[in-house]
């Protein structure tokens, strides 16, 4: 089985299964699409039910996703509509994710 460290920018898959018990609490429940937004070393976030989310490898290895549902969403190219597509607003001042990743 896969998990949500084997996926690549850009790639979506559904939840079959959660083992971390705070990864639960936070809406990683079977079933839930879930799309890798960004990969910084040992840092992955994902996009998951309107939001941005991030947590460690060795978090999301405990998340098994089906097989048949993943499925590669390829990039197009601007920086600016990718972040469009996640509805996240352009002009923030600070966020965490903007400390991480801009």
């Amino acid at each position: 089985m896969r998990n949500i460290t084997n996926l690549i920018e850009g790639e979506s898959a559904t939840i079959a299964d959660c083992d971390c018990l705070r990864l639960l609490e936070h809406g990683f429940v079977p079933g839930t699409n879930v799309t890798v937004y960004k990969k910084l070393f040992d840092l992955t976030s994902v996009y998951l039910r309107g939001a941005i989310i991030s947590y460690r490898d060795e978090d999301y290895r405990k998340v098994t996703l089906k097989e048949e549902s993943i499925r590669h969403n390829p990039p197009d190219g601007k920086k600016e509509s990718s972040i469009k597509k996640f509805g996240v607003k352009q002009k923030r001042r600070f966020s965490f994710i903007n400390f991480i990743f801009y």
